[in-house]
């Protein structure tokens, strides 16, 4: 499926970890703590008025709670207008594509000037996570544009394979007898973070065939960002590994923001006034996009280490 999103445009990106040796959430530290610290200092740096925010969309794989949606929680925490769209959307590896496609949705179906993008991810809380990961939150702000540059997206899903990475814990599947009761319920059983790495690289093979990713490539001069292994695609499909005219180099510690981090750093060593992104992800599902946008040089960006924590409600990571 592809997508072309006119008339929008990103105004600010914002990025917030925990401030700690291992980059992994404190003990009570949620998502939405490090989103909120993202979203808070963007939204004050670039003085934007809360009455023109006509949506606030969440995307994460583990919210706070599993009701209410967190984006309502963080919608009460910064203060925003009481007439705004807000929900969540289970995502995460695949959210930053996504939350572009999601806000251009809102901000062209109605009179907003900003729509907010909030990621958040605390996946330390989960069983047997792998060391190499990081929580995060993180904002994007959508607005309207006249400029004609539209964002094209591709996506490609292949939900055969979707247990290839999952979480059994939930509401209903695999639950635990509790009696007559709560004869469904597993909420003291999380779950645990489960990850077929063969067959999550075949996919990742045929995503990159699916989506012309060699192509886009070869063809256009972007500044690739991606949660991939690009090289090893190539390599897979016994093709020469191009000459990259541009590749961010930023760690792949930030997990489903990565994307957002690449972006943020090439902004901060560009000297062009604007960039050309190519943004390839995938996650759960499974599923992949790419991205194809222009962002300014010029855009506000932060990127910033907290330990805040939000007390007044109980915290819950029993995905």
């Amino acid at each position: 499926m592809s997508c072309k999103l006119e008339h929008i445009k990103v105004e600010a990106l914002s990025t917030c970890i925990p401030d700690t040796d291992n980059g992994k959430a404190l003990g009570e530290q949620t998502a939405s703590d490090l989103a909120f610290q993202a979203a808070s200092k963007m939204l004050q740096n670039y003085e934007i008025d809360s009455e023109d925010i006509g949506a606030l969309l969440f995307l994460s794989s583990t919210p706070d709670y599993r009701s209410p949606a967190t984006a309502l929680v963080l919608q009460n925490r910064l203060q925003l207008s009481q007439d705004l769209i807000a929900f969540d959307v289970n995502s995460s590896g695949n959210a930053f594509n996504q939350g572009l496609q999601l806000g251009h949705s809102i901000l062209n179906s109605s009179n907003s000037k900003y729509a907010l993008v909030l990621y958040g991810e605390t996946h330390s809380k989960l069983k047997n996570v792998e060391n190499d990961g990081c929580d995060y939150g993180a904002a994007m702000l959508l607005s309207i544009s006249e400029e004609e540059n539209p964002i094209e997206i591709e996506f490609f899903t292949h939900s055969k394979e979707w247990e290839a990475i999952k979480v059994e814990g939930g509401a209903y599947k695999n639950a635990i007898p509790q009696g007559n009761d709560f004869p469904y319920s597993n909420l003291n059983e999380p779950g645990t973070l489960q990850i077929d790495h063969k067959k999550v690289n075949e996919f990742k093979i045929q995503a990159f065939k699916e989506l012309g990713i060699q192509h886009k490539i070869n063809t256009e001069k972007a500044h690739l960002v991606t949660n991939f292994m690009v090289d090893q695609s190539f390599e897979a499909l016994s093709k020469e590994i191009p000459d990259w005219p541009s590749k961010s180099n930023a760690s792949s510690n930030y997990g489903g923001v990565s994307l957002q981090v690449q972006v943020q750093e090439l902004i901060k060593a560009s000297t062009e006034k604007k960039l050309n992104i190519l943004a390839l992800s995938y996650g759960e599902g499974l599923s992949a996009s790419c991205a194809n946008f222009q962002i300014h040089s010029n855009i506000y960006t932060s990127f910033i280490k907290s330990n805040l924590i939000f007390d007044d409600g109980d915290v819950s990571h029993d995905i």
